[in-house]
């Protein structure tokens, strides 16, 4: 055990925070929500929507060559994993939730892409690739929810191929759907009478 309250040993995996582990068991929980959110219209729905195709942008800016290794980082239920692989990318889908690598898997399978996609459960602050191993890495708005984000970079810098392409993105907290959501405004009400 680690002298620190706030970690402890996981077999296998080193220390990991409870923290890490609380964000695993939270996104396991809500799976299918995030499934339903990248085809929903609704405002949420929508802005996901977008920033994936913003992604897509970025990965298609690249131009990598068909077969061409990625590591998807943060997969979710992997409706990214699937549009990289139709592009005839050789896709690495990894999450630290199990629920989410099942349903990534599964998005996978259906689809018919399960040749070009692996998914796997892992942790991005100690990745088991080999170092520069991909031609790009990819990680959408994943940066906020991890204990060590240097560490995590680190790594995903060291997976990466000289020359390689890393796509990050991260949740803006001033973002349109802070101020329209109706949970969000509950959580300003305090400041704005507080004038």
């Amino acid at each position: 055990m680690s002298s620190h309250s706030n970690q402890e040993r996981v077999s296998g995996e080193g220390v990991r925070p409870r923290v890490q582990q609380s964000v695993n068991t939270h996104f396991d929980a809500a799976a299918s929500y995030w499934d339903e959110v990248y085809q929903g219209q609704d405002l949420q729905g929508i802005i996901y929507q977008q920033r994936q195709a913003a992604v897509l942008d970025y990965v298609d800016a690249a131009q990598l060559a068909p077969g061409a290794q990625v590591l998807e980082i943060g997969c979710g239920a992997g409706h990214l994993t699937v549009e990289l692989a139709r592009r005839g990318l050789h896709v690495d889908a990894i999450d630290a939730s199990p629920g989410m690598v099942e349903l990534a898997a599964r998005q996978a399978r259906e689809a018919g892409l399960d040749q070009h996609v692996s998914v796997s459960e892992a942790d991005v602050h100690a990745l088991p690739f080999a170092t520069a191993h991909f031609d790009a890495v990819v990680a959408v708005g994943v940066i906020p929810w991890l204990h060590s984000p240097d560490a995590a970079v680190a790594e995903m810098a060291r997976v990466l191929s000289p020359g390689g392409s890393l796509i990050l993105t991260a949740d803006n907290g001033a973002r349109l759907l802070s101020f329209t959501d109706p949970r969000g405004i509950l959580a300003l009400t305090p400041l704005a009478s507080a004038r």
